[in-house]
């Protein structure tokens, strides 16, 4: 199919050659002209090479007529049409490659392409979409080059979408993890969209890609990132607080300094990265000198930077890993805490369930048996002021059942709001994982005891207040009628 693709390129460009103006964008060819024999036969040529590969007609006008190949072949050679105007979607060309995605380019002239990546920037993405693999297909591109996003090639080769085996850099989710936009518009930060690891970097179609893959770079190293008037300031909050632009017109990049400033973002980003971010951007605001570019001063002291970084990351590490442990402690004695206190909160629910249904037993033998003197227990307990005790008996029980769930689910609260300000607190030096594993997890299964045995609390005092005030009928429908 790139055969296809190459045929269908190279009779536009006969025509483009001999149209006195062409024009492309990134996703539109348009040409017009003076009406002659020999643009006659390129066009005719052109809409034939479409119409043989199955692939939809350009927009074609002479003069105020729609054209096409019988148009083209009756032309009267006496009175031919004064202008030509043609123009034709790319979408159309990038048809005739089986399995194309939306993100896809073309671009008919190197010049043209070399115009249009010149003006990539994080603020201006031309329109690319990384949510897929972006290909890029170049007529007459001296040699491919990209990354495991990007693919740029000839439209002659056959490039498929390669992910080599190489570190590749953070994704947007972990830079934004760490430092913080000011924009009101669109910025790009995702240098792995733009991390070139294989082909010929050398050429000059290649170094739009790599000027802009250090910008994106150099925005993962900030603490903050400000855009105003189209334009990107760096803050960053070390030792000094600096700001200062991106770029400055005339900053220049090598290969080294790509590479050097490479390893550098792979180092910050690998484990522990607000540490290490932290770690660098300190030693790059004691070098930094506030009249030059963010560029120039990372391509001055990145090396340096990065190795004193490096040297201080064991030591910090260490104190972590101590304040760790001892935090790790205070999880632990914190949770037996927490965990006393559900137990002890269910086992006051029982042990105030059992005395106070002890003490309805006790209460009601002092209260029958010292009354019975050979009456029933049905008129016995018709008595006004024996039933006027039950029901008190009655609301004592809710009364108690509330208090109880009153007080309890209060200390639960607080001791709950106490925790969370613990576990923010200890955040900086204990991973969130470990917290809920040895902390939240436990304690969910203490809670859910505790609510559980507070229902089947509710539950039994529900039906012991119900029972106290319906006594006459409950014993109605127990005892006989001679009782």
């Amino acid at each position: 199919m790139t055969l296809v693709l190459k045929s269908l390129c190279e009779s536009l460009l006969q025509i483009c050659k001999l149209a006195d103006n062409w024009h492309e964008t990134d996703e539109l060819i348009t040409a017009n002209g003076r009406f002659n024999e020999e643009i006659r036969l390129s066009l005719l040529n052109c809409l034939q090479t479409f119409t043989q590969n199955q692939v939809k007609l350009p927009n074609l006008q002479c003069d105020e007529d729609t054209a096409d190949i019988e148009y083209l072949d009756e032309i009267d050679q006496y009175a031919p049409p004064a202008n030509w105007n043609f123009s034709i979607s790319k979408s159309r060309l990038l048809s005739a490659i089986p399995n194309v995605r939306e993100s896809d380019m073309l671009f008919l002239d190197i010049d043209n392409f070399s115009e249009w990546s010149s003006d990539l920037s994080p603020l201006n993405m031309k329109g690319l979409e990384f949510d897929t693999h972006v290909h890029l297909y170049v007529y007459g591109l001296q040699a491919p080059f990209g990354g495991h996003k990007l693919t740029v090639s000839n439209i002659e080769e056959v490039i498929h979408d390669q992910t080599p085996n190489s570190l590749q850099m953070p994704n947007e989710k972990q830079i934004r993890s760490v430092l913080h936009v000011i924009s009101d518009k669109k910025i790009f930060i995702d240098p792995s969209a733009f991390s070139l690891i294989w082909g010929d970097f050398s050429q000059p179609a290649a170094q739009p890609f790599l000027r802009l893959n250090y910008q994106l770079l150099l925005l993962t190293l900030a603490q903050d990132i400000c855009v105003k008037d189209d334009k990107i300031n760096i803050i960053i909050r070390g030792t000094r607080r600096i700001e200062v632009p991106l770029v400055n017109s005339g900053d220049k990049i090598s290969q080294e300094d790509l590479t050097n400033l490479s390893e550098a973002v792979r180092w910050v980003y690998e484990e522990r990265s607000e540490t290490r971010h932290k770690l660098l951007t300190d030693r790059l605001s004691i070098e930094a000198d506030e009249e030059q570019s963010f560029k120039l001063i990372v391509k001055l002291h990145i090396s340096d930077a990065h190795r004193q970084a490096k040297d201080s990351y064991g030591f910090v590490v260490l104190e972590r890993s101590d304040a760790y442990h001892k935090e790790l402690r205070d999880v632990i004695k914190d949770v037996r805490a927490q965990a006393d206190l559900f137990a002890a909160k269910v086992r006051d629910l029982i042990s105030t369930l059992l005395r106070d249904a002890l003490a309805v037993l006790f209460l009601i033998g002092i209260s029958l048996v010292g009354r019975f003197k050979g009456e029933s227990i049905g008129k016995l307990v018709s008595q006004y002021e024996i039933q006027l005790f039950f029901k008190v008996l009655a609301i004592y029980f809710l009364v108690s059942i509330i208090l109880q769930t009153l007080g309890g689910s209060r200390d639960v609260k607080l001791s709950e709001s106490e925790s969370r300000s613990w576990q923010a607190l200890s955040k900086e030096y204990v991973p969130e994982k470990t917290i809920k594993e040895y902390f939240v997890s436990p304690l969910e299964q203490r809670k859910k005891t505790y609510y559980m045995v507070t229902i089947i609390c509710w539950g039994l005092y529900l039906t012991l207040a119900l029972l106290s005030w319906n006594l006459q009928f409950v014993l109605n429908c127990f005892l006989s009628p001679t009782t």
